[in-house]
């Protein structure tokens, strides 16, 4: 079977103003207007959301870490897939 859509997660970035990985931003082979992102803490709370599929995550004022990501879009046929998994977070 065919996946519904490719996606590109980093699994680490470093948001210290140089240019280089200072933003969490997942790519994707899919329409971006279907897509949602959602970063939770260690504890499960939502530390981040975005419907918009260029905004990146900054990190915010959170400390160096592993934190979750869920990752909401719908396929070809109009169903809702999700996708999870880990960034860490360097500071």
């Amino acid at each position: 079977m065919e996946d519904a859509f490719a996606l590109y997660a980093p699994n680490a970035f470093t948001p210290n103003g140089d240019g280089f990985n200072d933003l969490f931003v997942i790519r994707t082979s899919r329409d971006p207007r279907a897509y949602s992102l959602t970063i939770f803490d260690r504890w499960g709370q939502e530390v981040f959301a975005s419907g918009d599929a260029l905004r990146g995550w900054d990190g915010g004022l959170l400390p160096g870490g592993v934190y979750a990501w869920l990752v909401r879009m719908r396929d070809r046929e109009g169903d809702v897939q999700l996708r999870q998994g880990h960034v860490t977070l360097v500071r």
